[in-house]
C-alpha cells in the first residue's frame, strides 16, 4: 500500500536526518520540496503494479519534512536483478521524474501498434534516451534542415548530441511535427541494440 511504503521510507530517511544528513539541499529550484528521490530496495521483484515493482509516484503526506522541506516525487525500484547492479530502471524513473512518458503501447487499438518497437529507454528501459526525448529534455540542439540539399554528419547518438530535425519550415517546437534522425551504434548504452543504423522518428 501506498501507506506502508511511504512509513518504510520515512523510517529511512528520520534516521538520516538524525545522524545530521541535510535534505534541504535538494530543493535546487527553492518550492519547498525535495526535488527527487530514488528508492532502492533489495529483494525479488514482484507482480507487475504490485508493492514490490518499480515506478514513479508523488508522496502523499504532505506533513511530512527534512530539514523544513516536503518529499515530492520519488521513484521505486529493486537493486539488481539476479547477481548485478543494472541502473535500467532506475534512468527508466528518473525520466518519467524530468517528465519523459512512457513509449510502450498502452493500448494498441489505438494509432500504430508496438509503442516504438522497444528501441528506447522509455519503451522498454534498455538502450539510450532517443534524440526527441533528449531534445525535449532541452539536451541537444538538433540541426534543422527545411529545405534544400544538405551535407550533414551524424556521430553515434549515445555519445554525441547529434541528431537532425526536418521541419516544412524552421521550427524550434518540440511539440510541431517534424521528421528526427539519429545516428544509433551498439556502443556505450546502446550496445545491446540489434543492429547499427539511422533510426528516423516521426513526431
Amino acid at each position: 500500500t501506498t501507506e506502508g511504503r511511504e512509513n518504510l521510507i520515512k523510517e529511512a530517511l528520520s534516521h538520516y536526518e538524525a545522524l545530521g544528513h541535510d535534505f534541504s539541499q535538494y530543493d535546487n529550484d527553492g518550492d519547498g520540496a525535495i526535488d527527487y528521490l530514488v528508492v532502492l530496495w533489495t529483494g525479488p521483484i514482484g507482480e507487475w503494479a504490485s508493492f514490490w515493482w518499480g515506478y514513479k509516484t508523488s508522496f502523499s503526506d504532505g506533513s511530512f519534512v527534512l530539514d523544513g522541506k516536503r518529499l515530492g516525487t520519488y521513484s521505486w525500484q529493486w537493486e539488481r536483478t539476479g547477481s548485478t547492479f543494472s541502473p535500467l530502471v532506475v534512468i527508466h524513473e528518473t525520466g518519467h521524474a524530468l517528465g519523459l512518458p512512457d513509449y510502450y503501447d498502452y493500448d494498441d487499438s489505438v494509432g500504430p501498434r508496438g509503442g516504438v518497437g522497444g528501441l528506447d529507454m522509455m519503451a522498454s528501459s534498455w538502450g539510450d534516451h532517443n534524440c526527441f526525448s533528449k531534445f525535449l529534455l532541452d539536451w541537444i540542439t538538433p540541426t534543422v534542415i527545411s529545405g534544400g540539399k544538405n551535407l550533414v554528419s551524424l556521430g553515434a547518438s549515445d555519445s554525441h548530441g547529434d541528431a537532425v530535425l526536418f521541419a516544412d519550415g524552421a521550427t524550434s517546437d518540440p511539440f510541431a511535427e517534424y521528421f528526427m534522425v539519429q545516428n544509433h551504434t551498439r556502443t556505450a548504452n546502446d550496445e545491446d541494440l540489434p543492429a547499427d543504423g539511422m533510426l528516423i522518428w516521426h513526431v
